[in-house]
């Protein structure tokens, strides 16, 4: 079936999945992914082809359990046709009394999912955590601690990117960073942006990175929402970020910087290039 071979993307509606090919034919009516017992507000959908299961893998934030633990992470398998494979599988922890937020995925070479997500934690600060998935979204490993939560409410780590590098057979993830500092005229926060590889089994490599700092001086120059991407060949990775580098009168800026993931920690990547035309008002990269 030649609709099975071409290139097709997904769209989301809540959480409905439209298949459609290259050309932007629809190829499968709207399906509802998120499961029967999906009975509160489902949002922030994310989803990854899988080229070994032949299978994607969506998820997304799920209140369903919200009166007990508030949001949690879910996911589910669907096929190439758009059909969903199984139940729908809660991802974070049954016990973490938190809300999970704003999950991103990569898979390796092995077919594994790297499903990453921010946790915010009641009463403090927010983390980045995660768990793999067999190339079928079965559950391989406990929760991992990528960026342990901060411990100040309105503090810790945000808005997680991931991506799968081949060459080096590593995950690197990306977050911003919110620090608070105190000053005479009140506190003042910097966004900064951190980087941490991972082993495809999910262990950290020895310690996050820092690779653009915002400025705690209500200057506006905060890094933020990064994005990352592998070229699957030589080991190096762009991650891209949004900051307002001439200040916030110049609106928002897309900027980004090359990492050599052949080496850890990072002792080689290019000086950071502003993407975005000047003075203009530029949103999260993709």
């Amino acid at each position: 079936d030649p609709r099975r071979d071409c290139a097709s993307t997904v769209k989301h509606h809540a959480q409905g999945l439209d298949l459609v090919s290259g050309g932007g034919i629809g190829l499968a009516a709207e399906t509802r992914i998120s499961g029967p017992q999906a009975l509160a507000d489902t949002e922030n959908p994310a989803a990854a082809w899988n080229p070994v299961s032949r299978t994607y893998l969506v998820v997304w934030r799920d209140e369903r359990n919200n009166a007990d633990r508030w949001a949690d992470i879910y996911g589910r398998s669907v096929s190439a046709r758009g059909a969903p494979l199984a139940d729908d599988v809660l991802l974070s922890s049954r016990g973490a009394l938190n809300d999970e937020v704003m999950p991103q995925l990569a898979v390796a070479s092995t077919g594994d999912f790297l499903v990453v997500w921010q946790t915010d934690v009641r009463e403090s600060g927010s983390g980045i955590y995660g768990r793999l998935l067999t190339n079928t979204g079965i559950l391989r490993t406990a929760m991992i601690t990528i960026r342990p939560a901060g411990q100040q409410q309105g503090s810790g780590a945000q808005a997680p990117s991931v991506a799968w590098d081949p060459a080096t057979q590593r995950y690197l993830v990306a977050w911003n960073t919110s620090e608070s500092t105190k000053t005479s005229a009140g506190p003042l926060v910097a966004s900064s942006i951190e980087i941490e590889a991972l082993t495809k089994s999910g262990a950290r490599l020895g310690g996050s990175q820092t690779i653009a700092r915002g400025a705690a001086d209500g200057s506006g120059n905060d890094a933020s929402q990064p994005v990352v991407a592998a070229s699957r060949r030589c080991g190096a990775v762009i991650v891209l970020w949004q900051q307002s580098v001439l200040g916030d009168q110049a609106g928002l800026d897309i900027v980004g910087r090359l990492v050599d993931l052949t080496q850890w920690p990072v002792r080689s990547w290019l000086a950071s290039t502003r993407f975005s035309a000047a003075g203009s008002e530029s949103g999260r990269p993709r």
